[in-house]
């Protein structure tokens, strides 16, 4: 199941691929045993691209915010 789905815990993540490029997420939940929230996502070509663009901008500096890279 895991190799299918992509769990994510980091909300500023989350963000980026939900309101920048546009990626929907199935489904957000909190986990059994820590209650953190995540979000889960269907593992593609376009997600993988996006999570490598998104630690780009972050070890660049550039900040990622809700709706724009600063």
């Amino acid at each position: 199941m895991a190799k299918n789905y992509f769990f994510c815990y980091d909300k500023r993540l989350a963000d980026f691929l939900r309101y920048e490029k546009n990626i929907q997420y199935i489904t957000k939940a909190y986990a059994d045993r820590t209650l953190k929230k995540f979000y889960l996502f269907p593992v593609t070509d376009e997600l993988n691209q996006a999570i490598k663009e998104y630690h780009a901008s972050v070890k660049s500096g550039k900040k990622v915010t809700e709706n724009t890279l600063v």
